[in-house]
C-alpha cells in the first residue's frame, strides 16, 4: 500500500519538546505513519537541549526546533516548508496541521499560541493555559472610584478572588474567539488538581463548513 502520510504538528511554547518528541514516537511506534514535527520556543538553551534529546532518540527528523517568538512565526506554509524541506521542489504546498499544541504557555503567549493555530487552520487545537496575570493585572489597575460602583466590587477588591475570577473570565473569552474563530471548543480538567491546578485543557476541532460554530 501507498505510504501514509505525515502527520504534521505544531507545538507552540515547546520548552524541551518532550511532547513533541511524545508525538512523533507515537506516530512512529503506535499509529503507523511518519511525524513532521515543528517545535517553537523563544528560548535558546531550552531549543538547544531539546535538539539533543531528538537526536538522542533518533527524532531528528521528525522533530524540527525553531528558535523564535510564537508571534514572530511567519506562514505555516513557509515554515514547514523551511523546516521540512520538500525532496521534490514541485511539491504541493502542505495542507495545515493537523493538531496545534500549547502546553501551560504562560499567560499571553497561551493567546498567542491559539491565534498562530488559527492562522494556521489548524484541524485540532488543543491548550492548557498557565499563569492568568495580565486580566487580573488590569483589574487591579482600576481606580478605586470605579470598583467601589462595580456589582461585583467584593470580587475586585479580593485579590484571590479577582485572580481566580480573571483566570475563568480569560479562557471564556479563549472559547468565544476559537468558536468565532470556526471551531468547537471543549474545556475541561485533564489532570487531577493534585499535580498541578493549571489544569484545563481547552480542546478544539475547526468545522469543515468553515463558519462560526454555534456549539
Amino acid at each position: 500500500r501507498p505510504p501514509r502520510k505525515p502527520l504534521r504538528v505544531l507545538e507552540l511554547a515547546s520548552g524541551q519538546s518532550q511532547l513533541s518528541l511524545l508525538l512523533a514516537h507515537a506516530a512512529a511506534h503506535r499509529w503507523g505513519r511518519p511525524a513532521q514535527v515543528l517545535a517553537v520556543d523563544r528560548d535558546v538553551t531550552r531549543v538547544q537541549r531539546a535538539e539533543r534529546r531528538a537526536h538522542a532518540l533518533g527524532l531528528s527528523h521528525a522533530v524540527v526546533q525553531r528558535r523564535s517568538e510564537i508571534g514572530q512565526l511567519g506562514r505555516w506554509e513557509d515554515e514547514h516548508a523551511a523546516a521540512f524541506p520538500p525532496r521534490d521542489g514541485a511539491a504541493a504546498p502542505p495542507g495545515p496541521p493537523h493538531l496545534a499544541v500549547a502546553l501551560h504557555a504562560c499567560d499571553t503567549a497561551s493567546d498567542d499560541a491559539l491565534a498562530q493555530a488559527v492562522r494556521a487552520r489548524s484541524l485540532l487545537i488543543a491548550c492548557a493555559p498557565c499563569c492568568h496575570a495580565q486580566l487580573a493585572r488590569r483589574w487591579s489597575e482600576l481606580p478605586d472610584r470605579l470598583v467601589q460602583l462595580h456589582p461585583l466590587r467584593t470580587i475586585h477588591t479580593v485579590p484571590h478572588l479577582r485572580s481566580e475570577t480573571a483566570a475563568h473570565v480569560t479562557d471564556a473569552m479563549r472559547v468565544a474567539l476559537l468558536r468565532a474563530a470556526g471551531y468547537r471548543v471543549a474545556a475541561s480538567e485533564f489532570v487531577a488538581p493534585e499535580h498541578t491546578p493549571k489544569n484545563r485543557l481547552l480542546l478544539a476541532g475547526r468545522l469543515r463548513a468553515g463558519g462560526p460554530a454555534t456549539r
